[in-house]
């Protein structure tokens, strides 16, 4: 009986510690699609701020280059959560006989 309670709470413990790495992988990526759907809306503001800048200081902002790591930002995220599927590997044959006729 002790041997049976035992292999439950193991078997119990198992279950709930898969579970809960299952969410917080759902959650990491729920936070990450959060992320860049922000990145996306960064765009807005950095456009605004292009179009109100004053081009006649010494001093610019690059924003080309802050659009550009933003843009690199999003791909790094989007590669992690929509992974591409490599090519399927070209699948040779199966003979289909595997009886071996030993000599008499």
């Amino acid at each position: 009986m002790r041997h049976a309670i035992i292999q439950a709470v193991c078997f119990t413990s198992l279950l709930i510690s898969g579970y809960s790495h299952a969410v917080s992988v759902i959650d990491e990526k729920r936070e990450l699609a959060t992320i860049s759907d922000h990145l996306t809306k960064l765009d807005f503001l950095i456009q605004r701020a292009e179009q109100r800048a004053d081009y006649r200081s010494v001093r610019q902002f690059d924003y080309p280059a802050l659009r550009s790591d933003l843009r690199d930002i999003q791909s790094g995220i989007a590669a992690y959560l929509y992974p591409s599927r490599p090519a399927p590997l070209p699948q040779t044959p199966l003979s289909g006989d595997y009886t071996v006729r030993t000599p008499q």
